[in-house]
């Protein structure tokens, strides 16, 4: 085929190197970038000497590639993708081809091949691939959290050193493949990971496990579907150790408990002090009916009922003061009535209200349902936000309104949660005072007021115990009317941590 030299001119000028073979890969037409492209590889500007440094496979292709333009004419434009090895770098290639057709019979097709510079373009791209993989695996590597990635058969093929250090598995680090359910054979672990693997769901659970030493520990898990093309591929699992800080937390809890019981003691004692006169006075009586022999059989049993029932009371007083002080696992659920717990909450403040002319009144709804929680650390927050109203009313001077703390409980079916609401007409807050109300170390009384014996907390241990049961914490202070404490609790089988 021939060309006019104004056309030859024009193809030369092309950057882009292009060759035009027949069906018999002969070279019939090709530019100078061609020329200067075959120098590269120290070969002369043929098309056969290029496929001569293919290997077999990739020859075999690209032959199969160029065969399929010339049975099927109607093809047009397509792309031919593939790499190489010369003298130890690998090349890349993006080549165009375009059929050309003859319009005589006396002349043969031809195919018309581009070779896209693209080759540094695709080194360029692949070396900033190894540069961003090389980042991420510092990143992760380098993380202080457990991370461990799984495949769509739940084999664990990376683990973070910071996983390895949890010592759950001496497989890993010896660099075995291990499924997950051979690291961690909790049920509720491995459903989790079949139902991100199967349905694409992100999950967070709580689950105490046993490492490799037998030792108990409680750890956070946030598993998340690894998807390439709308399809799961494997899973990814963040993975934090809590036992230490729990721990601390409960430590924590159980010390605060013992300081608000301690603010209670002069009620208690009171509480216990009555039932014990009345138990000791009707045991003397009942003594010296029994010495002057006038006692009767009904009288007897009289007495002897009236101190049992003292027994019973002061059986039942101790009873709340050991549960409210006494520690408990975090992470032990249990069904309970909220309702009971604001009782018996109450029944430990004794005669505290009635010394200080503060009165204190219960609306608690008939029939509420039993949630799933962590009784005693919700009656910590009842207790806390009594201790918190008291604190706010004993401290109004020349008050001529009666000072009241009124509880009050209710169910609301849209929301599914228990509401629980403890208003007092004392001090309104501040706007400031109530942005900070649940900050650690704050307590409006003391912000407002000298010479509290506070605890020096605030609400803040509260409002975490709130959070973690997924509930919600808020106040209201309105003028000339009083202040409103109200915590939504909703009645979930599963708590957030």
């Amino acid at each position: 085929m021939t060309y006019p030299d104004s056309l030859n001119k024009v193809l030369d000028c092309f950057e882009i190197p292009f060759v035009i073979i027949n069906e018999k890969l002969e070279e019939k037409k090709s530019n100078l970038a061609w020329l200067d492209f075959c120098q590269i590889f120290i070969l002369p500007p043929d098309f056969r000497q290029f496929l001569s440094l293919l290997d077999d496979g990739t020859k075999n292709n690209f032959l199969d590639f160029i065969d399929s333009f010339f049975k099927d004419q109607n093809n047009q434009n397509e792309y031919f993708f593939f790499s190489f090895n010369f003298k130890g770098t690998t090349k890349f290639f993006r080549i165009k081809a375009s059929f050309l057709k003859s319009e005589s019979k006396d002349k043969e097709n031809l195919l018309f091949l581009l070779f896209h510079e693209s080759i540094s373009n695709l080194s360029s791209k692949i070396q900033s691939f190894k540069n961003s993989e090389r980042l991420l695996r510092i990143i992760l590597e380098s993380a202080p959290t457990a991370v461990v990635i799984l495949d769509d058969d739940e084999i664990v093929i990376y683990s973070n050193p910071a996983f390895i250090n949890l010592r759950m598995s001496d497989a890993l680090a010896t660099g075995e493949l291990v499924k997950i359910y051979e690291i961690y054979p909790n049920q509720a672990i491995r459903s989790a990971c079949l139902a991100c693997l199967t349905q694409g769901e992100t999950i967070f659970l709580n689950e105490k496990v046993v490492d490799s030493f037998g030792k108990k520990r409680i750890q956070t898990f946030r598993i998340f579907p690894l998807r390439l093309h709308d399809k799961t591929i494997g899973v990814l699992a963040f993975i934090e150790d809590q036992t230490t800080s729990r721990t601390q937390e409960t430590e924590f809890l159980n010390n605060y408990k013992l300081t608000l019981l301690g603010n209670l003691a002069g009620g208690i004692a009171h509480e216990l002090n009555t039932p014990l006169g009345l138990t000791r006075l009707t045991a003397e009586v009942l003594i010296n009916s029994f010495e002057s022999g006038e006692a009767e059989k009904e009288e007897a049993l009289k007495y002897l009922k009236q101190i049992l029932k003292s027994v019973d009371k002061m059986a039942g007083i101790v009873k709340q003061v050991l549960r409210f002080s006494k520690g408990e696992e975090l992470d032990t659920k249990t069904k309970f009535s909220l309702n009971h717990l604001i009782e018996s909450s109450v029944m430990l403040y004794g005669k505290l209200f009635q010394t200080s002319d503060i009165f204190l009144e219960m609306n608690l709804e008939e029939g509420l349902p039993e949630m799933i929680g962590f009784s005693n650390q919700l009656q910590t927050v009842i207790t806390d936000l009594i201790n918190n109203s008291r604190d706010s009313l004993s401290r109004l001077k020349n008050c001529e309104t009666k000072r009241t703390i009124v509880i009050s409980t209710s169910y609301k079916e849209e929301l599914d949660c228990i509401v629980l609401n403890v208003f007092d007409n004392g001090r309104i807050l501040t706007t400031v005072e109530k942005e900070k109300l649940f900050d650690s170390f704050f307590d409006p009384n003391e912000s407002h007021l000298e010479g509290k014996n506070s605890l020096g907390l605030g609400l803040s241990v509260s409002y975490g115990i709130i959070k973690r049961h997924g509930g919600v914490f808020t106040v209201e202070s309105v003028e000339n009317e009083g202040t409103r404490f109200t915590v939504l609790l909703p009645l979930a089988d599963e708590l957030k941590d």
